[in-house]
């Protein structure tokens, strides 16, 4: 058994989520709790907006407007990351998310929510690409 294998045995729960790792453990949890909102909210209360609000017409191109946006955010990155750090880059893609929210939370029109869900669609990426 070498040093290495004693401390991969030694490891527990504990110290995941201690002091040293917290901050991981938070901002991992927070991807979660991003991905997971986006889904719940949009395959489950989509059918109940487009009866509010209107625009049937527009239902597919609302997933497709937050991937377009989550796409070209991932291809951009690289150089957020560069320029602001990882918690500069984290907080502007939380930002976004929570600002596209606020917008399809209070949209009158699928249009506004369209654009709300382009929104979201950057902070879609800091989820899944923390480093």
């Amino acid at each position: 058994m070498t040093s290495t294998d004693d401390a991969v045995e030694a490891a527990s729960w504990r110290e995941l989520l201690g002091p040293r790792h917290l901050g991981s453990a938070v901002v991992l949890a927070g991807g979660v709790l991003v991905g997971a909102i986006n889904i719940y909210l949009a395959s489950s209360l989509l059918p109940t907006a487009v009866a509010d609000i209107g625009g049937a017409g527009f239902y597919a191109w609302n997933m497709t407007f937050y991937l377009v946006a989550m796409v070209i955010a991932t291809m951009l990155v690289s150089r957020v990351l560069a320029r602001w750090g990882n918690v500069g880059a984290y907080l502007m893609g939380f930002g976004g998310f929570v600002a596209g929210s606020l917008a399809c939370a209070v949209s009158p029109a699928m249009p506004v929510l369209l654009a709300g869900r382009g929104v979201q669609g950057p902070g879609g990426w800091r989820s899944w690409r923390w480093r």
